[in-house]
């Protein structure tokens, strides 16, 4: 049955759902969904948590968690920083059976965020959907929206480089939909790179992409992140899933061939 709790972090409770079997009935298997954040991450609510659930019906231990400062999870967004991420994953990779295969599915920012704590733990596969290539891409898109806002409110035309000046430099705290942005944030943010990830503890990477039609091609980040895979022996899966982006649309977008593609990756 799956339940909803808070888990006790460093900084705070992380609100968490998702299906954990008592010690008397192991699992087959245990999973982490590690989600976006901001307003992506509201889009994609409804997804992760179906997402939950079918993980959960075949015999599998999964939570799917908020970050501190985000969602339903104590503390503030503008206190929040990748150091206390971090630490949140490792506090939730604790919560799960030792005994078992670990798994973990990130979604866009998320993906990053999965992937770097596959290098910090044991995990047998990595499941990466329409991840963010670098925290740096993921950060001017976020600073472009704010651009967006200002000039339709008539504000004067900074460019991204000067509001990352006035991050990284100045160390001033931006607002951008509603979010507040914070040097500690973008600074970590900037440093995440999905090409560097460090295989040696995995069994196999998913990558899962949103595409308008079944023979789109694979963007090219993504593919030269595959070929270091391959090259380093891993064994890459590539899927494209034919739907609405789902974390960017205005109104709340199903991608039910997603949840199935990602559940059959994680049982075969």
């Amino acid at each position: 049955m799956q339940e909803a709790f808070f888990l006790k972090s460093a900084k705070g409770g992380l609100f968490c759902i998702g299906t954990l079997h008592a010690d008397n009935k192991v699992a087959r298997q245990s999973v982490v969904i590690v989600p976006p954040f901001a307003e992506e991450m509201n889009k994609t609510r409804h997804l992760l948590a179906a997402l939950a659930r079918q993980i959960a019906d075949v015999g599998y231990d999964v939570l799917l968690f908020d970050f501190f400062g985000t969602g339903d999870s104590e503390g503030d967004f503008a206190d929040s920083s990748i150091a206390t991420w971090r630490s949140d994953i490792d506090t939730v990779i604790q919560r799960m059976n030792p005994r078992v295969k670990l798994h973990m599915v990130g979604f866009r920012s998320g993906a990053l965020m999965a992937a770097d704590a596959a290098s910090r733990h044991d995990v047998h596969s990595l499941t990466l959907v329409q991840p963010h290539l670098s925290g740096k891409q993921q950060l001017d898109e976020i600073l472009r929206l704010r651009l967006t806002a200002a000039l339709m409110d008539g504000g004067n035309r900074e460019g991204v480089s000067a509001l990352r000046n006035r991050l990284m430099e100045e160390g001033e705290t931006l607002e951008v939909a509603g979010y507040g942005l914070s040097r500690d944030l973008a600074i970590g943010l900037d440093s995440l790179v999905l090409r560097g990830l460090d295989t040696r503890t995995l069994a196999t990477i998913n990558c899962m992409e949103i595409v308008s039609e079944p023979a789109a091609g694979t963007r090219d980040g993504l593919r030269e992140a595959i070929d270091d895979w391959k090259a380093a022996g891993m064994q890459v899966n590539l899927d494209n899933t034919v739907c609405s982006e789902f974390w960017a649309t205005r109104e709340i977008a199903p991608c039910p061939a997603l949840v199935d593609g990602i559940v059959r990756r994680l049982v075969n």
